[in-house]
Order: structure tokens, then C-alpha cells, then sequence
């Protein structure tokens, strides 16, 4: 095939952005990865050229630099320039002046990479440890030790190779001071007479041994395996509206791709919050995971749904806010809105909802609920406080601005649903006394909310030891209570409903996080401007149950909207709708498959 030909048939443009039309995704905002696997490959515009990067997405990596290797293509023992690429879920193709790199995987652990009429250098990059060396296996073939840190094995399959820097020695203590050591690693290979060469990458996490024929698979059988694989979770996605259908497969390639299979504490396959660079388990953007899985793929989402009752801590029933496969995170508490999603995907599927699956979560989920009204109430007022804004999920809210702790309307909606659903699942349980207990108390924390945080026009979040609130703040935050529909009193709800339509919250982009007249609003300042997938779907959802069917659609319609023009940003600018921050979250690509199905097909 002709270079002419192959830039035709890919839609590659020598020196220009790709055309969005023929490729899946921008390497640069969405990592390409598969269903399972802990790395991920991703491209950054640096010192005036293109740079590849083969990235780590392990929890030990997090917040650290996570590109791992630098992978640029050779022509003797110079850098090709000209790098562009072409996407799509079971490929990626790498095309330079002189020849071309085109990457899969074999499976989940091992990226299989081949090249034409070029080669390709592969350096270390990534922060390593005093303990990272490289140890020869065969020919062609190097184990690279990368200390405290998932550790990789290269592996020539085609073509000649060879090592460039990689100490063999590891670090010896002299008189109380280390010896110097060279820790860079830098492998090289050339393709074969036919212009050729092949080559895997494994990654492992303990534990690795030498074995005939590794890996066996023709590089085309590869893509095939890994294409049926995409095209498997697709087929259990609920389909795509019309004009949506392009929209639609990123999504799914987002929310595929990020999953990742079991390692350490991460005892079931999870899809983690991205795969950039907030590569963890966030807990409450696990229950949207749940919910959008529910649909066809039930036993994703229970399992999910299970992850964190697994996790959950025994004395307080606290859920961590943050789990990655070494460490947990127990600072903040998180949105409490774990009963409403089981509610949601029990809609989905009823089967989940079986005695068998409520006898699981009941308890867990009773020991969570309790969590707030123990240990988050500190002047025992029946009203739970955050001790933090990033309890609430919106990490900076002006909500907050008043000072800590705050008891907030939020809170107490999450928690009324919360223990309405305890109720129901008591009764399906027949322990009707429970039933009754959970109900009563929903009743009791929503008639204290209503009349210690609703000023007559609006809700507040005041301050726990002087009432006090931020008189500035119009935060998203302050309509979460919509999330109650119909057991908010009518005047209320019409009044929060009615305001969002009117006030100017609402653009063309969605919900803002706060009123753009806000003395306190910025347009790129994470919960203080932009608007956020969350709070669309809790807030459309809401008022759908409210009985404004006609609104929540439109909440929806500009959301999904938006995504078709600007993809799946962490959030978006309320006026352009510009992705912010991470450009690519299955938090937000999740939401977009059940505003879709559940609010424009219905």
C-alpha cells in the first residue's frame, strides 16, 4: 500500500488536526486503552513536536507523572518528525514522514506494537525508585524493574533490538552514603530486511516467568479479538439516538476502556474515574458507572455497587472516598447517594433488586446512612454537617465560602432518599418494623431541613456553631434537594423549578455550578462556574419526578447536545460548552448514555 493511499483510507492529514469524522477520539484528550488493562497510551504537543507516551495508571502513580516510557519513531539512530495519528477502539496508528507504528493489545496486560520502514526508541520517563534496573532474559527480550512500581517486560518479536542504558546493578550503601547509579532505560529496535518490526510490552504486577511462544497472536488477530471485544459492550449499551450515533461509540469507548481488572485492593473489575490523570476510584462517580451498566450489563453494576460495601469501614460504615489499588483515601465522606442509584438501577433491571441482592447491600447500606447522623452531627441536631466541601462532592462550592462545618440541604435530600430506599428494601425484606423506623426518620430529616434551611425563597447551607450563611453564594449545590421530586412541599419545588428556568443558571450548556451574576462565579473554576454532569442528571432526574417532564428533557437535550459538539470533559464552560480540566470521564460519558436513554427516547 501506497503512503498516498494509506493517508486516504485513515483520513490522516500530514501537518493538521485529524478530522473529528474519522477518528474515534483525540489521542490527546482520551487515552487509548482496553477493557482491563492498567496502561494506556497517550499523545502530548511538546517542544514544538508530537511525544507518545506509554502511561502507568497503577495507584502509586497518582498525582505523579504517570508517562512511564517515551516512545518515538526511529530512522537509524534518528527521531522521525511529522508525528500524527489515526484512532479507533482497537487500534491506534502512528504516522510519520518516513513510515508508520500501529499499536493493539494482546490482552489487557500486554500492548503489542508494529512498525513499517521505521523504527522505535523507547526511554523511561516516569519518577522511578533507587531499585529500577534492567535484567537481560533472552535475546531481544529485557525485564525492566521498576522498583516500588508495576514492573514491565520488553520483548523484540521481529526485527533487531537492543539495550541501550539500563543498569544491572542495584543500589549498594557505602560508608552511610549511596553509590552512584545510572537508573536510565532506553531500548531500541530496527525493522527486519522487509521493513518490519514487532514487539510487545507486558506489564505485571508480581510476579513474572520466561515462557515459550508468550505471545502468540498475529498482530491483525489481535485488533480482530480486541474490535469483537468493543463491539461486545457496545451491543449491551442501550442504542444510540439518531445523531448521536458517533457520540454514543466515544462514550462507550471511554467508559470500556477504563475499566480495569483486579490488582490489590481492587478485587473486581472497576471502571476508574479516567485514565488520564485522576486514574482512582471515586466513590460517588462509581454510582453513575452502576446505573449506566444496569441497563444490559447487570452483573457490572452490582458488582460495582458490592465494591464499596467490600471496602466500607467496619466501625463506622464509612466508605472511602477514594480507592486505588494500594491505597484508600478516608478524608472526605462523599455525596451519599448510594441508596438513590440501587433505586435507579433496580428501575433499570428489576432482577437486581432480588432478596437475595437486597439481603447483600441492606446492611452496609443502614451502617452508611447511620455514619452521618454518628459521626458527621456534631451538635447532635439531627441535621449532618460536612466537615469539608469536598464532602459534598462539589469541592469548592461557594457554599463553603462561610467557613466549616456546614449543614447543608443536600446532605439532608441525599439522606431522605436515601433512608426512603432503606424502607422499601426493608419492606422487600419483610422486616416491616425497620421499614417504619427508616421511613419515620426520612420524614423527620426532611420536615428539619425544610424548617431549619429553607429561608422562604431559597435553601441555605448555614454554619453549624452560629447558623450563620453565605448570603453571596448561588451554588448548584443549594437545588440539589430537587433530587426529592414530589416530597418536596409544591410551593418549594415550583419555586426551585421555576427559578431555574428564569434566573439565567440554565445556558444553553446546562446548570451552571453557580449563578454566572454571582459576585463569586469563574467561568474555568471547577465547581464555582462551570457546568458538571452530576448535578444535571440528580437535578434532571428530580424534576422529572417533580411532574416537569417537558424540563428535564430540555436539561437533558442541551447536555447530550453539548458532548456531541465538545466530548466528555471532567466539566464545560457554561457559555461555550469548551471542555474543562480532564477532557475525558466516563462519569460524564456514562451520564450522557442515561440522560439519552432515560429522558430524549421517552
Amino acid at each position: 500500500m501506497t503512503k498516498t493511499l494509506f493517508l486516504f483510507i485513515t483520513g490522516i492529514v500530514i501537518g493538521g488536526n485529524l478530522p473529528a469524522q474519522e477518528n474515534l477520539f483525540d489521542l490527546h484528550e482520551t487515552p487509548y486503552s482496553c477493557r482491563g488493562s492498567w496502561m494506556a497510551l497517550s499523545a502530548y504537543r511538546e517542544e514544538g513536536r508530537e511525544k507518545l507516551y506509554l502511561r502507568d495508571v497503577c495507584g502509586r502513580r497518582l498525582w505523579q507523572n504517570n508517562r512511564v516510557f517515551l516512545l518515538e519513531p526511529l530512522l537509524s539512530d534518528h527521531v522521525v518528525s511529522g508525528m500524527v495519528f489515526y484512532t479507533e477502539a482497537a487500534r491506534i496508528v502512528e504516522e510519520n514522514s518516513s513510515g508508520r507504528m500501529e499499536f493493539t493489545f494482546e490482552s489487557p496486560d500486554v500492548l503489542r506494537i508494529r512498525g513499517k520502514n521505521n523504527g522505535m526508541r523507547l526511554t523511561l520517563t516516569a519518577p522511578y525508585d533507587a531499585s529500577s534496573l534492567v535484567i537481560p532474559v533472552a535475546r531481544g527480550q529485557w525485564r525492566l524493574q521498576m522498583g516500588g512500581f508495576p514492573h514491565f517486560v520488553f520483548t523484540a518479536l521481529r526485527g533487531e533490538s537492543q539495550l541501550v542504558k539500563g543498569s544491572r546493578l542495584t543500589v549498594n550503601m557505602v560508608n552511610e552514603k549511596y553509590q552512584r547509579k545510572e537508573i536510565e532505560m532506553v531500548i531500541e529496535i530496527f525493522p527486519d530486511s522487509t521493513g518490519l518490526f514487532e514487539a510487545a510490552i507486558e506489564n505485571y504486577y508480581a510476579g513474572w516467568a520466561p515462557q515459550p511462544a508468550r505471545y502468540h497472536l498475529p498482530f491483525d488477530d489481535c485488533v480482530k479479538k480486541l474490535s469483537d471485544d468493543f463491539e461486545t459492550w457496545c451491543r449491551h449499551t442501550p442504542a444510540p439516538l439518531k445523531g448521536y450515533e458517533k457520540t454514543w461509540r466515544l462514550a462507550n469507548y471511554i467508559n470500556w476502556s477504563c475499566i480495569v481488572n483486579p490488582r490489590g485492593l481492587i478485587d473486581r473489575p472497576m471502571m476508574l474515574s479516567s485514565k488520564n490523570n485522576m486514574h482512582a476510584l471515586w466513590t460517588w462517580d462509581t454510582w453513575f458507572f452502576c446505573i449506566a451498566t444496569s441497563y444490559s450489563m447487570p452483573e457490572y453494576a452490582w458488582n460495582a455497587c458490592l465494591f464499596h460495601a467490600r471496602h466500607q469501614d467496619p466501625v463506622t460504615g464509612l466508605i472511602p472516598n477514594l480507592v486505588t489499588d494500594v491505597n484508600y483515601m478516608w478524608g472526605f465522606a462523599y455525596p451519599c447517594i448510594w441508596g438513590w442509584a440501587i433505586r435507579k438501577m433496580i428501575e433499570h433491571h428489576p432482577p437486581i433488586g432480588t432478596p437475595e441482592n437486597l439481603k447483600k447491600i441492606y446492611d452496609p447500606l443502614c451502617k452508611a446512612t447511620d455514619f452521618w447522623f454518628l459521626f458527621q452531627d456534631d451538635d447532635g441536631d439531627g441535621l449532618p454537617q460536612y466537615n469539608h466541601t469536598n464532602d459534598s462532592g462539589m469541592d469548592n462550592s461557594t457554599a463553603g465560602d462561610v467557613g466549616m462545618s456546614i449543614e447543608a440541604p443536600d446532605l439532608a435530600a441525599y439522606l431522605v432518599v436515601q433512608m426512603d430506599v432503606l424502607s422499601e428494601i426493608a419492606l422487600r425484606l419483610k422486616r416491616t418494623k425497620e421499614a417504619k423506623v427508616w421511613k419515620q426518620r426520612a420524614d423527620t430529616l426532611l420536615n428539619k431541613m425544610i424548617r431549619e434551611l429553607w429561608t422562604g425563597t431559597q435553601f441555605v447551607a448555614r454554619r453549624t456553631d452560629d447558623n450563620q450563611y453565605n448570603g453571596q453564594s448561588r451554588s448548584v449545590l443549594l437545588y440539589m434537594p430537587l433530587i426529592l421530586g414530589k416530597r418536596l412541599p409544591e410551593e418549594i419545588r415550583n419555586t426551585m423549578i421555576n427559578d431555574l428556568k428564569h434566573n439565567g443558571m440554565f445556558t444553553q450548556v446546562g446548570i451552571c455550578s453557580e449563578h454566572p451574576e454571582s459576585p463569586l462565579y469563574a467561568e474555568d473554576s471547577y465547581w464555582r462556574g462551570p457546568v458538571w454532569s452530576p448535578p444535571t442528571y440528580l437535578i434532571a432526574s428530580g424534576i422529572r419526578e417533580c411532574g416537569d417532564t417537558a424540563f428535564a428533557r430540555e436539561i437533558a437535550r442541551r447536555y447530550c447536545d453539548n458532548c456531541v459538539k465538545n466530548g466528555f470533559g471532567e466539566n464545560f464552560d457554561p457559555f461555550t460548552g469548551k471542555s474543562l480540566k480532564d477532557r475525558s470521564l466516563p462519569w460524564t460519558a456514562a451520564i450522557f448514555i442515561i440522560l439519552m436513554e432515560d429522558f430524549l427516547k421517552h
